[in-house]
């Protein structure tokens, strides 16, 4: 859960590939952050996301914790490249740790163990009640990604290489390159456009 809770917030973020390369965030859409919250309660019904209001103060609370989340990511996968389009735009790693730092220490979340009959340990949290539902929220899914940072996971994570792709994954397995299958197929193609035109150049210098 930590792992798909992690990567859902930090890949709020998409290349709108018609406008060349134009980052579309939708967590500073009205409607892309109604439907994100509530799409996060449907998967996860644990998370108040459903009660919190889509307004400007979840989504500056919400894109400041993504944008360092990102800035985490990005150093989790060195020295392998970041995520390309918004690497740039990203704060540097200890900006990033106090930003997720101060969510958990602010919210006053609490960790605690638990160890169900026949299954494994493990360690769950609980925030103060008389916090508002954004507190909540974003205090919960702050921990749920830095409990993934944190864990062997983390050495799974890859930034998608394909053309416009700007989505962070955890590899499942070996030979997996891509966020996607589309992703792959996209950069196969632009693999064999640009060795086709560089092929042709090279030819053409030599006639």
């Amino acid at each position: 859960m930590d792992t798909q809770l992690a990567l859902t917030l930090v890949n709020t973020v998409r290349v709108v590939r018609r406008t060349r390369g134009r980052i579309r965030d939708v967590l500073r859409s009205p409607d892309g952050l109604r439907t994100w919250l509530d799409q996060v309660h449907e998967r996860w019904p644990a998370f108040p996301t459903d009660t919190v209001p889509a307004d400007a103060a979840t989504a500056d609370r919400l894109v400041e914790v993504r944008q360092a989340l990102r800035a985490l990511f990005a150093h989790a996968v060195a020295p392998a490249p970041p995520s390309a389009p918004d690497a740039d735009e990203l704060p540097d790693v200890v900006t990033a740790l106090a930003t997720v730092n101060q969510v958990l220490r602010e919210s006053e979340v609490t960790p605690h163990l638990i160890w169900p009959a026949n299954q494994e340990p493990d360690l769950h949290w609980t925030v103060p009640v008389e916090l508002d539902d954004r507190s909540r929220a974003i205090a919960s899914l702050t921990w749920a990604a830095t409990r993934f940072l944190a864990s062997p996971a983390r050495e799974q994570l890859r930034a998608c290489p394909a053309p416009l792709c700007v989505l962070y994954f955890v590899k499942e397995h070996h030979r997996q390159q891509w966020c996607s299958a589309s992703c792959g197929n996209r950069a196969r193609v632009s693999r064999y456009y640009y060795g086709r035109r560089e092929s042709d150049a090279i030819e053409e210098s030599a006639s």
